[in-house]
């Protein structure tokens, strides 16, 4: 499966994981809306195909792959945002845009409150910015724990893996919490209405008869997370740490072994959206 397969297949059960409500913030007729981080451009075709009256920017570091079918309103944008945000492109200038969303920044975003001020800068006034994304914490839901626990456990705590990508992190200037942070990021950048929605997100199909909506994202993350965070994530993150080969092939296969399919485990994936006055 190549990369944008795999990206596609995962937006896929984002979908039906939100019911196929990816826009949570309350938008009456947009006119601009901006997807950061845009990727394949799915979410750019979702959101034009919803507000077929308006004009749906997406950007991207990278060119966005041709796709048959794409929405007459929808454009793309090659570049880093925070330098298409500065430059002369008047489409998405300082007060033009309805709406900003982005999905899954939180291991290619620095500096996430100046970030949220400059993207509040590109919006009208009334206009959202809504924010999805992780905090790198697994749990294992209580009623899977052996004893009698009282709340769902922390599972990564004790994960080398990640004690090592939270210093590497901490080096490179990311915050691997935003999806716990964004609420207080946007309010304290003087966002209002803000508002915050928690999915959980299994491995595995132990939710589905609880959850339906959780099936098509539990097999990705068992399919797919364990070869992403040990062959990309881990070592991208790390890389100006001085860890060893062998170290590093064996945090690598922990990493495998701590996110395959296990009844219980989760993490949890927020919705925050804010805004401006």
């Amino acid at each position: 499966m190549t990369e944008f397969a795999r990206l596609d297949e995962q937006a896929d059960g984002y979908t039906e994981l939100m019911r196929g409500n990816i826009v949570h913030a309350p938008l009456h007729e947009p006119q601009k809306l901006l997807d950061v981080g845009c990727g394949t451009g799915i979410v750019c075709r979702q959101m034009a195909q919803q507000y077929p009256s308006s004009t749906v920017y997406g950007v991207d570091i990278s060119d966005v792959p041709p796709f048959n079918g794409t929405p007459a309103n929808v454009e793309y944008i090659t570049g880093d945002i925070k330098h298409v945000a500065e430059s002369d492109d008047q489409r998405i200038g300082e007060g033009k845009l309805d709406y900003i969303y982005q999905r899954l920044l939180i291991c290619g975003m620095t500096d996430w409150p100046g970030y949220i001020r400059q993207m509040i800068k590109l919006l009208n006034p009334g206009g959202y910015l809504e924010i999805h994304d992780y905090a790198e914490i697994w749990y294992k839901d209580r009623q899977y724990c052996s004893g009698d626990e009282q709340e769902d456990k922390n599972l990564s705590k004790d994960w080398g893996w990640q004690h090592e990508m939270r210093r590497g992190a901490k080096q490179l200037g990311l915050d691997l919490d935003v999806g716990l942070n964004a609420e207080k990021y946007m309010r304290d950048a003087g966002l209002v209405d803000v508002h915050v929605v928690k999915y959980h997100v299994p491995f595995g199909d132990w939710l589905v008869d609880e959850k339906p909506e959780t099936r098509k994202i539990g097999k990705e993350q068992v399919r797919s997370m364990g070869k992403v965070f040990s062959e990309s994530i881990l070592p991208g993150v790390t890389r100006k740490l001085s860890i060893g080969e062998q170290e590093m092939k064996e945090l690598k296969e922990q990493c495998r072994q701590t996110l395959s399919e296990e009844a219980g485990k989760y993490w949890l994936l927020y919705v925050v959206w804010g805004r401006k006055v």
